[in-house]
């Protein structure tokens, strides 16, 4: 998945509150942590402290024993990973939370009209003006966000409903909804429920996302290619592999083959083609293409039924905003999970 970004500085940071954990402690201990608060963890000014009893379920999602077995597993040329057909296999909850490597759906996207139609010329007519990230002070709409070259735009949804967003990092969407309403995709029940559910969009060769990790995901390639490069969960962060923005377009999203482990997995994703990375697997995405768009979120076992907590003042408690607080959604209804 994508969307989380690092940023600089330098900050004091006291001991965390009697109860709480600062997010490694949580990591460290096992404990899945909604995927918004590592967005936050990653701006040292805005450190977040975890209480356990509010982050859902452990990380038994994703148990190590060596003897997960894909059914109707198979693989093509072009990429590394296993690969099953839900046309012919049933996909369950429990196959995906039981899963030890990434791993590819096929078939699954074969209703989704946005297929046939989003080409970018085809959203930037029928969708220029729609809202894709929505803030408390100011909007951005399609046709601004497409007008920026090399750039992937990432829209998202947050569980729970009164969750907080933040500018730049995780920003409101409510086209994610729309798009579900007029039946351009749709969200199988073993994806359910979600903590987060995202849209990446973007113009330009090699737009992606830097090596990052996160609970349980999946992401559906709806326009445009990926190159994804993937680690196990249990290694340290990998560096940047994929080359991106360069002169010859031969070399777009081509690995540093010095910067390779034994252990990359290395696929280039087509549309209509989904990814499942289990929990905290690194990932690398880069945009073969000079459009991408594509959907997914981030789900795991024990996702949600411990989330919900009262509803903060975003703005104090964490300089970012809720629904509530945008001015487009005081005036029209705004999706949630």
């Amino acid at each position: 998945m994508g969307g989380m970004g690092a940023q600089g500085g330098t900050s004091t940071r006291s001991s965390p509150p009697p109860g709480m954990m600062t997010l490694s402690e949580a990591i460290a201990a096992g404990i899945n942590v909604p995927a918004e608060m590592h967005a936050w963890s990653h701006i040292p000014e805005h450190e977040r402290y975890i209480d356990p009893s509010h982050v859902g379920a452990g990380m038994e999602g994703s148990p190590k024993t060596g003897r997960f077995k894909l059914p109707g597993a198979y693989k093509t040329k072009g990429c590394d990973l296993w690969r099953m057909d839900a046309r012919k296999t049933e996909v369950t909850r429990e196959l995906l939370e039981t899963a030890e490597w990434p791993f590819i759906i096929d078939g699954l996207t074969n209703n989704w009209t946005n297929l046939q139609g989003w080409t970018r010329d085809v959203i930037l007519q029928e969708h220029f003006h729609s809202p894709f990230q929505l803030h408390d002070t100011y909007n951005k709409s399609l046709g601004e966000l497409l007008a920026w070259e090399g750039k992937y735009h990432m829209g998202h949804a947050v569980y729970p409903a009164h969750a907080c967003y933040s500018d730049p990092w995780r920003p409101y969407s409510p086209f994610l909804f729309e798009q579900i309403a007029k039946g351009s995709y749709h969200v199988p029940p073993y994806f359910q429920p979600m903590s987060t559910f995202q849209m990446g969009i973007g113009s330009g060769l090699g737009v992606g996302v830097p090596p990052e990790n996160h609970p349980a995901s999946w992401f559906a390639a709806v326009v445009g290619r990926k190159r994804w490069l993937l680690h196990p969960d249990s290694e340290t962060e990998p560096p940047e592999m994929m080359a991106r923005h360069v002169r010859d377009p031969a070399d777009q999203c081509r690995p540093h083959q010095a910067s390779r482990r034994t252990s990359t997995l290395e696929c280039v994703q087509q549309p209509g083609e989904v990814i499942w990375v289990p929990n905290y697997w690194w990932h690398e995405t880069c945009g073969m293409d000079d459009f991408s768009a594509g959907v997914g979120g981030i789900t795991y076992k024990g996702c949600c039924k411990d989330m919900e907590q009262p509803a903060r003042d975003c703005k104090r408690d964490r300089g970012g905003y809720a629904i509530h607080d945008i001015p487009h959604c005081q005036q029209h209804a705004c999706g949630t999970l």
